[in-house]
């Protein structure tokens, strides 16, 4: 019969329930953000780096203030800065003129890419995390 009772009010008793509760939910509700936050970020860092290959090359393609390939890399890290990436001239791996590009047919093309290490502190726990962000684009050269 004692036991019986012990049982019940073992049941009955939730002192402490809402912390372990919370000690289960919060591992995985912080994860869940802080991915959330990281991936967002890396999406963030390629978008400023494809629009600043589309604007290198229309630079290079056109001619403005860009008219050698170093003039283009120290242009597109400047475009960079200014977008909130810090980008290095070797990292605009490919500036070149004429070249073909993906669905341009014959016409030629000014081609600029860039790619730039992504780092993030979830890189060392998530396999599947970027470590690269890299973006590439083309501007049709004038005629």
């Amino acid at each position: 019969m004692n036991t019986r009772r012990l049982r019940t009010s073992l049941w009955r008793h939730d002192r402490g329930a809402t912390v372990v509760e919370f000690a289960l939910v919060a591992p995985l509700f912080l994860t869940a953000l802080l991915g959330m936050i990281e991936g967002a970020r890396a999406l963030w860092m390629r978008q400023a780096l494809q629009q600043t290959a589309f604007s290198a090359a229309r630079c290079y393609a056109l001619q403005e203030d860009c008219k050698t390939q170093a003039g283009t890399k120290t242009w597109a890290q400047t475009f960079a800065r200014k977008m909130g990436v810090r980008i290095t001239q070797a990292q605009v791996t490919e500036a070149t003129r004429p070249t073909t590009c993906t669905g341009g047919g014959t016409i030629p093309m000014t081609r600029v890419r860039i790619s730039v290490p992504f780092n993030s502190p979830a890189t060392g726990f998530v396999p599947a995390a970027w470590t690269t962000v890299a973006a590439s684009s083309c501007f049709p050269n004038p005629a």
